[in-house]
């Protein structure tokens, strides 16, 4: 890795503040005050000298910040993609209009089941269902590209391709399948039964590519597709599923601090106290095993790399899900 080299990808936290109470969500840690304004566009101009060419704004929800607009607009001004993370929620048609003038390069909106019942128990708020389904709604209206991010869970496993025909049905242009990376939450009849939901995906995928873009990212399905699919096409699962936190982007929390991705909470730094490329430099030096020493013998290793950091709960070690998943 080169010192002139930096991440083209950076998940940029604006706010902890959130009008949900999610029960998978991996955000933990609260504040009471938000990074001014200033220091946040300081950071972004940062990022644009460094080479950064795509912000996701994600963390809390970032339509709570009157001043979002803003920033958005900033970015579309230094030539950086902005992807904006929502519970659809706030994201009524003035909202719309404002995001497609700033010039917001996708609106990608949280929803985990075609039932109600189930998204709004998830999320802890009784219209938040309804509020995301008018989120898409406003969104085609107004010709904002938008996607769906949309968590594995016991509703909707089994009814994938319904999810999907649904998402095409309402105008979106990208649906991207999550796994809950909160231990804590993990259905163990889910996992039981992951790997032929991750082999079902990708069969849709394939089957749907020409209608919406299919997604999703988890280390842990390369081992468990690489003897169920074609090898033509491991080159591309291996491309979209392998661990790129720290190499293709990082995560700069609401407050500052740094982590090679969402789910991981060792911070490197903080980029308001110290600067961003001083915080990379750090990232840059870290001494750990490429491959975790229990995979060295496995037949996977050099594919996967030890799985999802996340689930690895510290570099150095592999995917807690590895005897449960690969066999």
């Amino acid at each position: 890795m080169h010192n002139d080299y930096f991440p083209p990808q950076v998940y940029l936290g604006l706010t902890y503040f959130c009008n949900l109470k999610c029960k998978h969500c991996y955000v933990h840690k609260k504040t009471t005050r938000d990074i001014p304004k200033q220091k946040i566009k300081n950071l972004i101009k940062e990022m644009a000298n460094l080479g950064v060419f795509k912000i996701v704004l994600t963390h809390g929800e970032s339509l709570l910040r009157r001043d979002v607009f803003d920033i958005i607009s900033f970015c579309y001004r230094l030539n950086i993609d902005t992807t904006l993370i929502t519970n659809g929620i706030l994201l009524d048609e003035k909202t719309a209009k404002e995001l497609k003038k700033a010039k917001v390069s996708r609106v990608v909106i949280s929803f985990d089941s075609l039932s109600k019942e189930y998204h709004n128990n998830l999320r802890g708020r009784r219209d938040c269902w309804d509020k995301a389904i008018i989120a898409m709604d406003n969104c085609k209206k107004n010709g904002l590209v938008f996607g769906l991010n949309i968590t594995i869970n016991e509703s909707n496993y089994s009814n994938l391709e319904g999810i999907i025909k649904f998402s095409i049905e309402k105008g979106a242009k990208d649906i991207y399948f999550l796994t809950v990376r909160n231990q804590k939450y993990i259905n163990k009849k889910l996992l039981e039964n992951y790997s032929d939901i991750i082999f079902r995906l990708w069969e849709l995928k394939k089957k749907y590519n020409k209608k919406i873009n299919i997604a999703f990212h988890d280390p842990i399905a390369i081992p468990l597709l690489a003897n169920k699919i074609k090898t033509s096409e491991f080159k591309k699962l291996f491309i979209g599923n392998l661990c790129q936190a720290g190499i293709s982007w990082i995560s700069i929390k609401p407050d500052g601090e740094v982590s090679l991705c969402n789910f991981l909470s060792t911070s490197f730094g903080n980029v308001y106290l110290e600067g961003l490329e001083s915080v990379w430099k750090k990232i840059q030096s870290r001494k750990f095993p490429t491959l975790p020493n229990v995979c060295i013998n496995c037949r996977y290793g050099d594919t996967c790399k030890g799985g999802c950091r996340a689930f690895a709960k510290k570099e150095g070690l592999a995917d807690s899900r590895c005897n449960l998943l690969v066999k």
